[in-house]
């Protein structure tokens, strides 16, 4: 980020309690794609179920939705509540300098490759001088944001000294389930649990029989096995509590229980 570049337009600074004021009213979001639909989702869903007490008035009010296509227009607007598209969020097509040019902050969530024609269209530079300027775009930096909006500067100018505009760049990694305010793990994380799991029975059976198993000493396994089931269960419930194996249950229940519900309870 520049130097002198850390106090965007509309940031107003602390309440007289030190709490935060808004930042801006409007975020006007440019390529809003999977990954700025799910960001988009994911605040009005905030504001929907917080109140103002609890950060939520320090969310923007206002959205505007940049997309290429009119298709993609509809897919958002099919995602969007009845009652926020019109009053709370605009979508527009291939006019990404007049939204910005009306917002108090920007989200860049196009595809990367498009982010230099993007920041490079006539008048962008100017338009996003002293605005907060949030990436999630994977692999492109800040300082190269910042670098084609100096260029794109100097070209609207028709000079060459790139150093006189300052902007406010920051990177931030969601994901895709920000919609849902979740965490995500990939499906094809579960099909390898789920493959591993399969082949475990199997697996065992070519296990060594432990009868034939030998430890590092020499010396046998001893397998004791009860005349009755009724022996079975005492011998069990003997073993479950001892202090060493006590200890380790609440580690059995977290690896058993959690290794897929938390995955999904981040928030």
């Amino acid at each position: 980020m520049s130097p002198a570049a850390t106090t965007p337009e509309g940031h107003t600074g602390s309440l007289p309690n030190g709490s935060p004021k808004r930042v801006g009213e409007s975020l006007a979001i440019l390529g809003c794609g999977i990954m700025g639909t799910a960001i988009l989702l994911g605040v009005l869903s905030a504001q929907a179920s917080h109140t103002k007490s609890d950060g939520a008035n320090l969310l923007p009010s206002r959205f505007r939705a940049c997309v290429r296509r009119p298709e993609s227009a509809d897919s958002i607007s099919s995602q969007l509540p009845p009652q926020a598209l019109g009053s709370t969020v605009t979508l527009h097509t291939s006019n990404n300098v007049s939204v910005v040019q009306e917002a108090d902050m920007v989200l860049l969530a196009c595809q990367p490759h498009l982010v230099k024609p993007i920041l490079e269209e006539p008048g962008m530079a100017a338009a996003l001088e002293g605005k907060l300027i949030m990436s999630v775009l994977a692999g492109v930096t800040s300082e190269e944001i910042e670098n084609h909006l100096q260029i794109a500067a100097s070209h609207d100018e028709g000079a060459y000294d790139v150093g006189n505009r300052r902007f406010s760049v920051i990177r931030v990694m969601p994901n895709i389930a920000s919609a849902k305010k979740k965490g995500k793990v990939s499906y094809t994380t579960y099909l390898i649990f789920t493959a591993l799991q399969t082949l475990a029975a199997p697996i065992a059976l070519l296990l060594t029989p432990p009868e034939k198993v030998q430890r590092a000493d020499g010396s046998k396994v001893i397998i004791k096995a009860e005349a009755t089931f009724k022996g079975e269960l005492k011998a069990l419930w003997k073993a479950s509590t001892r202090r060493d194996i006590l200890l380790l249950l609440p580690i059995f229940w977290a690896a058993y229980f959690n290794q897929y519900s938390g995955n999904f309870q981040t928030s």
